[in-house]
């Protein structure tokens, strides 16, 4: 890949950082940084329900004990439900 066409990629996910960061402030929402690491979708979540990122590790304990407990509802088209918990249930 070129130097110029990295450079237009770069250009391109400032841009639209940009943009996804202006729409939060428009709805009144604050963006937060977090450590991620597999966990930002629980530590967002966490922040949210409980006002408090740290407690994303119960965030995700009950998340997947609700997919366990309701998989009809929740498995849509994963072949292996029962895997797919497991594996979210530890990162």
């Amino acid at each position: 890949m070129t130097r110029a066409r990295l450079s237009r990629i770069h250009l391109r996910r400032q841009n639209e950082e940009k943009l996804f960061i202006n729409g939060m402030r428009n709805r009144e929402l604050t963006p937060i940084n977090n450590i991620g690491g597999g966990n930002c979708v629980f530590m967002s979540l966490a922040h949210v329900v409980f006002g408090d990122a740290t407690k994303f590790k119960f965030m995700r304990y009950m998340i997947v004990h609700r997919l366990r407990r309701f998989p009809k509802q929740y498995q849509g088209d994963i072949n292996n439900f029962s895997m797919y918990c497991n594996s979210m249930a530890v990162n």
